[in-house]
């Protein structure tokens, strides 16, 4: 089962160590892109004050979809004041505090706190004036009508419900939007053969809105409010519901309902609870980096900054139905006044703040990663977004995709799924004749069905981590048994007697591939693990399974060098139309060469020498990259690119820490707020990228592998160190590294202390 630890933070306690990475400004901000974002893992808001000193803030949900699962923001607010008591005051500050998840304000005429709240579906807001004011609160609505929307995606029509503000409210605001046709989830399950009856609509009646209320305010408008009389203290509640297969009257007295049995409960109530709530959330794990360098002090205070904040956004929306939306999640803003550049030739620009590139899709290889953070972190609970949405959504639609599609026994998962689970129809095809049955017009996904053996591998991982029986046999070993006669069934055996995986894609970077290294990798890695929980729990069927499968598996392909080996992308490479580093899935995701194992040298060789340029030097626009010591190749970095955690299975502390700062100091600097990485291949905020700086960040500290917890793997020895990190078996491990040695460690168990390999 899962556990819980509760143990000091370093040393100086919780406030000290967050307090001066608190984001401090001492003027409003032109517009959202200066916004402080709060969240409480469903919930979150863009929040800032404008330069004529009103309070702006946009609501975001998890679950707020729209017909064709289009993630929406649910409003944006305004708070006015006369007098204003942020404009033209004497001095102005403000302050996202980290500790308590909140945003604060003060200047010589009042005061401002907003949080969104940690145990409630409600925002607040407080707001104290040193003399009266009257004011107004105001709820936008921006898809005020219904409207067509001619989408090259979809061979229909589809038509966009408006949002609804409801009438004539006396003291407060009452919106709502509501899915009332699914055109695409009804053409899916028609394009598929799939029954109503078999899969759950999940849009269909979807109602998601605000219920907003005040003291002392009254309804001037459907959407506007106004003090009743001039005032020093201001209190503002936005109340937050989404319910499914619900009419309008229901979600209205359901969210009503709502917030008056919190009413009687004062705010002063409700932020403390909501302190203690942020307090065990820091107090889980931690790292702190430090270093006697003074020329380091700069980079490693962005270093800590990015790590805590990055952890912080993941969790804030990681309490939803689905997993973390990859390309903006719920803390999208819009870009009336600024501008996005999608690579040398595309700009977005005067959008708002619903858009996002490649909008409603579900991807696995940009939505995983986040929960690869998680496990390290502690933050078990949030790996549950991802995790049951591909266990109990994506896996039953994928077996019958299988079976009744594909005509193959087992399971094949794709990278491509939508909220109900199917594959994505503008990824597969709409038009099926004359077309066979694994044929996908988006050539990137075709035959790519390395999503299985990934998803397997993290739940391997989590039953690791946290040791939940009933999960392992319940939900693990149903997918893995499946998987694996999905590989049993689909390739035939060559001439030497192995299996021969095409035609496959090497993840999206080469079509047509024979034998590519992910998948040989992932079953190579995933198979002597289910072998050896089958050994423990008595699963005959299972243990022959794994020995069957194993026996014919190819071999990893490689090319011998003069001064080492060199781990191929595949045995037989197609045509290149990606940009990804298929090599190095040998070392991370699937382990296979690493400081953990006989092979690191290969692997450590690889790295150094890839025989595919992701990164062409020609090219007018190139990602970042950073050159091989020994060799004159490159290897692309950032967003969803894992070369860092690479470099740091690889025990290359070099690489690793390099990959590690240039990505931690690459947020957008026109966005107040740090963790606003990209627009780099997908969005901003890109969700890989900030995902990847924590893994890169804590296996560069701690990996495990079997019963063994290997420390200080890809640590630079000029970098001091205290850290509360997770490993394998339940273990908790805090230590600290000074000047080049391990000062202490401790572990909880004690017993697990035995365990550590320190790789200094």
């Amino acid at each position: 089962m899962v556990f819980l630890l509760i143990c000091a933070f370093p040393n100086y306690g919780i406030a000290q160590y967050l307090e001066p990475y608190n984001i401090v400004y001492n003027s409003p901000s032109k517009n959202s892109w200066g916004s402080m974002v709060c969240g409480n893992g469903d919930i979150s808001s863009d929040v800032w004050v404008d330069e004529e000193g009103n309070l702006q803030f946009y609501i975001g949900k998890t679950d707020s979809r729209d017909n064709i699962s289009r993630l929406l923001k649910i409003t944006r607010v305004t708070i006015q004041y006369t007098p204003s008591i942020f404009k033209d005051a004497k001095f102005y500050r403000q302050e996202f505090d980290l500790k308590t998840a909140s945003f604060h304000v003060k200047t010589s005429q009042g005061d401002l706190r907003f949080w969104v709240d940690a145990n409630s579906p409600q925002i607040i807001v407080e707001i104290n004036s040193k003399r009266p004011v009257e004011a107004w609160v105001t709820s936008h609505v921006w898809r005020r009508h219904a409207f067509g929307n001619n989408d090259s995606r979809f061979p229909f029509k589809i038509m966009v419900d408006a949002d609804s503000l409801v009438a004539d409210r006396k003291n407060d605001i009452l919106l709502f939007h509501h899915n009332l046709q699914t055109p695409l989830f009804d053409s899916t399950l028609k394009l598929f053969k799939i029954s109503e009856t078999e899969v759950k609509n999940p849009l269909k009646y979807r109602i998601f809105g605000a219920y907003i209320t005040g003291e002392n305010l009254q309804s001037i408008s459907d959407s506007s409010l106004q003090t009743i009389s001039p005032t020093t203290h201001l209190s503002i509640r936005a109340t937050l519901l989404t319910s499914l297969d619900s009419n309008s009257k229901d979600w209205e007295n359901e969210i009503i309902k709502i917030a008056n049995n919190n009413e009687s409960i004062s705010n002063q109530q409700f932020f403390i609870k909501h302190k203690d709530y942020w307090a065990r959330f820091w107090d889980k794990s931690f790292i702190e980096i430090s270093s006697q360098n003074p020329k380091e002090v700069d980079t490693i205070y962005h270093l800590n900054r990015a790590y805590l904040y990055n952890r912080y956004m993941m969790n804030i929306a990681a309490k939803g139905e689905g997993p973390i939306q990859f390309n903006g999640s719920t803390w999208v803003v819009d870009t009336f006044d600024d501008t996005i550049r999608m690579g040398p030739n595309r700009k977005i620009f005067g959008r708002d703040a619903d858009f996002r590139v490649w909008d409603e899709l579900i991807l696995w290889q940009n939505m995983r990663l986040p929960y690869w953070t998680f496990l390290q972190s502690g933050d078990f609970k949030a790996m549950h977004s991802l995790l049951d949405f591909y266990t109990d959504v994506v896996y039953p639609r994928m077996k019958d995709f299988t079976k009744n599609i594909l005509g193959k026994k087992g399971v094949v998962f794709t990278e491509s799924t939508m909220l109900w689970g199917t594959v994505d129809p503008s990824i597969y095809e709409w038009d099926r004749k004359e077309k066979s049955p694994d044929y996908f017009v988006n050539l990137w996904h075709q035959y790519h069905y390395i999503c299985g053996l990934e998803l397997v591998n993290l739940l391997l991982d989590y039953y690791a981590y946290v040791q939940d029986e009933p999960y392992l046999k319940n939900k693990i070993l149903p997918i893995a048994k499946d998987l694996l006669t999905f590989y049993q069934d689909n390739y035939p055996l060559d001439e030497n007697g192995k299996m021969k995986i095409f035609p496959a894609r090497c993840i999206e970077t080469f079509l047509d591939c024979t034998n590519p290294t992910p998948d040989i990798a992932g079953l190579r890695f995933v198979i002597p693990r289910l072998k050896k929980i089958a050994e423990n729990i008595n699963d005959e069927k299972l243990l022959k399974q794994c020995n069957d499968l194993f026996a014919v598996l190819p071999a990893i392909p490689i090319k011998k060098e003069k001064d080492g080996d060199v781990i191929l992308p595949a045995q037989i490479l197609g045509r290149q139309i990606n940009v990804e580093q298929p090599d190095l899935y040998a070392v991370y995701p699937f382990r296979l060469y690493t400081i953990a194992t006989p092979l690191l040298k290969t692997g450590q060789f690889t790295f150094e020498h890839p025989t595919v340029f992701p990164t062409n030097q020609n090219q007018t626009y190139m990602m970042p990259h950073i050159q091989m010591k020994n060799s004159k190749a490159y290897r692309d970095i950032f967003s969803w690119h894992q070369t860092g955690v690479q470099a740091a299975y690889l025990g290359l502390a070099d690489y690793a820490k390099e990959i590690l700062v240039r990505s931690a100091m690459a947020n957008d600097k026109r966005f107040r707020f740090p963790s606003f990485y990209g627009p780099n291949y997908d969005y901003v905020p890109d969700g890989d990228h900030l995902a990847m700086i924590n893994a890169t960040l804590q296996n560069m500290i701690l990996q495990s592998e079997g019963g063994t917890i290997y420390l200080l793997p890809g640590w630079p020895k000029e970098w001091n160190l205290k850290f509360k990190l997770y490993a394998f078996q339940n273990t908790l491990v805090e230590g600290e590294f000074v000047n080049g040695k391990i000062k202490s460690i401790h572990t909880t168990p004690a017993n697990r202390k035995k365990d550590i390999k320190i790789m200094e």
